[in-house]
């Protein structure tokens, strides 16, 4: 029930006209008089309360001269006992590898697939029949291999000696479910140095509901379903297809055939080189394989249609996809061609198979697979439309192809030895999207995204604590140990930034050719780390000499970010200092780093006096502490450390530095280039909100920004407002937060307006940018547009909607609901009543209007959904967030009722925590509910953590940055007129395109 705050005929009013007074249960008041007696009521209520107060009060005085309980005082929950264990580690040695005893080369691999109702019985299933030659290194009896839920026929299963088919005649079969092996005992020993054939006979699923290993799915075609079987091995799912010996180092040759009905096609790693029909069915026989892991194999069995090309190699260069997409693969086709002409040419090694399909499914689990000669990708990631799509989706298709594409030279061609290096597939392969794509696209800048994109997403996960991941860890041979190890942010992210800093002490061509060399002496064969650095230090051995396995290690073999402090000492002196940096204040980075924890860190570095940005001077720091002398170094200049930040580690500065820095961004920021410039805000701000800066060194390096044009920059910026605004947003502060905001982002956003037709991919990020921060920050221009767009749409939703306006619907749906009024709320509120999508109707909470937030709320508590009405509340407002959680401490008896889960729900609100009055709170709650469950104490004490560390923040940096941002507000206006171009809502309408499927 909705409780209206004080006597409002005008709430009242707009609620009856809406029919909210029946509908949901609203308390009205009906008469004035009613209204008048109640007033009295409450009138005569707080003159005896005032009376009471004045008799009681000496008493309570007299009691206790602090009635506000202190933390000590209060009886919190048992804290429970964490785990030391880093993430990752194993406490029992992994025993699942299979022996060296055998070494497969050949498998010859038949299969009948039944994907038909008229199949009967055998429908959703197949036939398969596989020998596998095999050569014996150790002198053994016992044959094991890998299979997982397969039906195996062990009476088929037979071991000849080659060439003569001696039978080794069979003991025992039997299988070991843990690490999915088959094991073989035969009568007679396999001799070291012979070789051999495994002979099996077995059945297999396909599986629609788990799509790892030999799976079927299916896609709509003008109404008919159609089905499709497509293969997922990566990382140990060929076993689910076919007894194999599944680790990557085990690499062999197949021969593939595969009988299916006439109405389908069927596709694998190689060409066909023919077919036999025989009535409904067609046998289709594939060439003979280049070596190659178990996980690598595919086939898919589908009726898709193709678009094709020739590469200038010869390669033929297939796209498949459903046939009402064909038109769209045009795109994927183009650049795939010439990416792998590309790559060709740089490693000057020739793709080695003479075609490469990619096919498109609609439903397809990872992004892409890069199954040699047959990619698989989700469909999402390979269409593209320019009429129907934003130059976003253009950039996700290019990048995910360019991605695969690299593998068949990193990771198929040369594989990784283990699990446990897989960064040495996904680190190149992520690194090498970049110069592929600006080589088709170079007007992306994409150089400079590598920042935003790769860089501070790998850092931003290594460090976070000290349960950060190294690029090489152990792994088990299990799905669970080997997805686990896979971490997206470190495999992938980090180890490309690595990749990336070979370059800040080696030359290009050094790279390049060390990377042949590497290709070259490892082909279709399996690697580690060690083969790399030998490479690179071959390449580099006549130039500067490295040893690239000492100076490397130390990035892969250990976790975490190095934090490089930069000290004027006097003259032309400086004293460079490393210790590992954390983003969590209570791992401070001050501490001395242990011998086998530091970094052998290539410092690149320079002056304003050289101010040589393309060519900078170079250093090696291969201790914890050293001094360098820098030639021409004069007190005024300022000092530049990791230029263009190539390389993995953040840069303090002493304070002098900092601000000398800030005022050249004032006088000249073209001084610096673009990835300089975005790579000082970005450890500016990174610094400073962990705590070990001054937030207002960071915030006067924007004062400059008024002037800024590029996407990357910018980018780097608006990634930490969230957190400043989480540490502002609650404080009288920040409503010249907010002016300052306004005043910065407003002639970027007049410069480029509304125009979301353009096919110019900075130029589009940047308008999305800048629309989105200017409507956050209350741009009058932008708050208004959006207004009138929400408006269009609901005052005739058959003709418009702007669900597809490419990314900024919530924008404009949130900034609508902010300046509107209750007739908005209420029509967005109609149109959008399933209150599940959480997305879709999130912004009805940008409200300020605290009633309607309050009767939202217990709305959603009757329907059993308070979570997500609160969570929708968290961010969008001071008066949001209030609500929220004044509900969430006044009624936490009634949501534990609900959900046992409930405590948890403290870990929502606790970044937006940082006042003594909020960490009060959250101790009394801990001391009201000190009885619960181990698992909730542990998660109530890491928010009680997180509040005391951003008021710890605050307590540091309120000060300064309110003398700051008056300083720096005092002559703005608070509101910029716009001056931009007129905007056509209608064209923006139109021009709306759909946004990529991102992660």
């Amino acid at each position: 029930m909705l409780n209206i705050p004080s006597t409002t005929p005008h709430h009242t009013d707009r609620m009856e006209s809406h029919g909210l007074e029946k509908g949901m249960n609203v308390e009205v008041f009906t008469t004035r008089k009613r209204t008048v007696y109640i007033a009295i009521i409450v009138v005569v209520l707080l003159l005896a309360l005032v009376a009471l107060a004045f008799f009681f009060l000496p008493q309570i005085s007299s009691e206790s001269n602090n009635c506000q309980l202190k933390g000590d005082e209060l009886k919190l929950p048992p804290k429970p006992e964490q785990d030391p264990s880093p993430v990752g580690v194993r406490a029992i040695p992994f025993t699942g590898r299979l022996p060296e005893t055998l070494v497969p080369e050949h498998y010859v691999i038949w299969m009948k697939i039944y994907m038909d109702t008229s199949d009967d019985i055998k429908s959703n299933s197949y036939d398969g029949k596989i020998n596998i030659t095999v050569k014996c290194t150790k002198n053994t009896n016992i044959v094991k291999l890998h299979t997982w839920l397969l039906n195996i026929d062990f009476d088929s299963i037979s071991i000849y000696r080659l060439p003569n088919l001696d039978n080794l005649w069979i003991g025992n079969v039997g299988t070991n479910d843990t690490n999915n092996f088959l094991e073989i005992t035969t009568r007679k020993s396999l001799i070291a140095g012979d070789r051999y054939m495994i002979s099996i006979t077995y059945y297999g699923q396909l599986r629609m509901d788990d799509p790892l290993g030999f799976y079927l799915t299916s896609y709509n075609h003008q109404g008919q379903i159609r089905w499709v079987a497509l293969t997922r091995f990566e990382p140990t799912f060929a076993r689910k297809a076919f007894p194999c010996f599944d680790e990557p180092q085990l690499k062999a040759t197949f021969d593939i055939v595969i009988t299916h009905r006439l109405n389908r096609t069927a596709l694998s790693n190689m060409p066909v080189v023919r077919t036999v029909t025989d009535g409904d069915w067609r046998t289709t026989y594939f060439n003979t394989s280049v070596p190659m892991s178990t996980y690598l194999v595919s086939f898919a069995i589908l009726d898709f249609n193709h678009i094709e090309r020739v590469t200038s190699s010869g390669v033929q260069f297939r796209v498949w996809v459903r046939p009402d997409k064909i038109a769209e693969a045009t795109y994927a086709l183009d650049i795939g061609v010439k990416i792998l002409s590309f790559f060709e040419n740089y490693f000057q090694i020739s793709y080695p198979i003479p075609k490469m399909d990619m096919i498109g499914t609609p439903v397809y689990p990872p992004m892409g697979l890069e199954n040699w000669g047959l990619i698989m990708y989700q469909e999402s990631r390979l269409l593209y439309n320019p009429a129907v799509h934003s130059p976003d989706r253009q950039f996700e298709v290019a990048s995910i192809v360019a991605h695969e594409l690299a593998h068949m030279w990193f990771g198929n061609l040369v594989t990784m030895d283990w699990w446990d290096e897989i960064w040495l597939n996904e680190g190149f392969a992520s690194f090498f999207e970049y110069p592929a794509i600006d080589h088709v696209h170079p007007e992306w800048q994409i150089w400079d995204q590598f920042l935003s994109e790769t860089l501070c997403k790998g850092m931003a996960a290594d460090e976070g604590s000290r349960l950060t991941r190294s690029m090489v860890q152990n792994v088990e041979d299990t799905p669970v140990g080997v997805y686990d190890f896979q971490d997206q942010e470190i495999t992938y992210k980090k180890s490309a930034t690595i990749v990336r800093s070979f370059g800040s002490f080696l030359s290009d061509e050094v790279i390049q050719n060390g990377l042949r060399t590497y290709l070259n002496t490892h082909i279709y064969g399996s690697v580690d780390s060690d083969d790399l650095w030998t490479a690179l230090s071959k390449a580099d051995r006549d130039v500067g000499g490295t040893d690239v396995k000492r100076m490397m290690d130390s990035w892969t073999l250990q976790a975490g970010v190095p934090l490089v402090t930069v000290s004027r000492i006097g003259g032309d002196s400086v004293k460079i200092q490393q210790t590992q940096f954390f983003t969590i204040p209570e791992e401070p980075a001050t501490k001395q780093l242990p011998d086998d924890r530091r970094w052998n860190i290539p410092l690149t570095y320079t002056y304003k006096s050289e101010h040589d940005f393309q060519s900078p001077l170079t250093t090696w720091l291969l201790t914890e502490e050293d001094t360098i002398k820098i030639r021409g170094l004069t007190r005024p200049d300022w000092i530049v450390f990791n230029v263009n930040q190539t390389g993995y580690y953040r840069v303090n500065y002493d304070n002098e530095n900092w601000e000398k820095l800030a005022e050249a961004l004032k006088r000249n920021f073209k001084v610096f280039p673009t990835q300089t410039r975005a790579a000082l805000l970005n450890d500016a701000f990174t610094l400073a909100l962990a705590g070990h800066i001054d937030i207002v060194y960071a915030l006067q390096l924007t004062e400059y920004l008024h002037l800024e044009t590029e996407y990357v920059v910018w980018e780097m910026v608006l990634k930490h407002l969230p957190k400043m605004y989480s540490h502002f947003f609650r404080l009288p502060d920040f409503a010249l937060f907010e002016k300052y905001w306004r005043n910065k982002t407003t002639p970027l956003y007049n410069s480029l307006g509304w125009d979301l037709s353009t096919s110019d991919l900075l130029e589009y990020r940047k308008r999305l940018q800048s629309i989105k921060v200017s409507c956050a920050y209350g741009n009058n221009h932008c708050l208004q547009t959006s207004h009138q767009l929400f408006r269009m749409e609901m005052d005739n939703p058959q003709n418009v909607t702007l669900v597809n306006i490419d990314g900024l619907v919530k924008t404009v749906y949130c900034a609508a609901i902010r300046k509107g009024d209750i007739d908005d709320w209420m029509s967005f509120h109609c149109k959008n009543n399933d209150d599940d999508d959480f997305e879709a109707t999130s912004p009805i909470c940008c409200t300020r209007e605290a009633w309607l937030l309050q009767w939202y709320l217990e709305k959603h508590h009757r329907q059993n959904k308070t979570y997500i009405g609160m969570m929708k509340m968290l961010d969008k407002s001071k008066v949001g967030f209030s609500t929220a959680w004044e509900f969430f401490l006044e009624r936490f008896d009634e949501l534990l009722e609900k959900e046992e889960d409930a405590y948890d729900y403290l870990s929502n609100f606790a970044p937006f925590l940082n006042t003594e009055e909020d960490l009060q709170q959250v101790m009394e709650f801990g001391s009201r509910y000190n009885d619960m469950p181990t698992s909730a104490a542990a998660s109530f004490y890491r928010s009680l953590d997180i509040v005391k560390r951003n008021r710890s923040w605050l307590d540091k940096n309120r000060d300064s940055v309110a003398r700051w941002l008056e300083d720096v507000t005092r002559d703005l206006p608070s509101h910029v007129p716009y001056e931009g171009r007129d905007v056509d809502l209608s064209k923006i309408v139109s021009a709306s395109r759909i946004q990529p499927d991102l992660e």
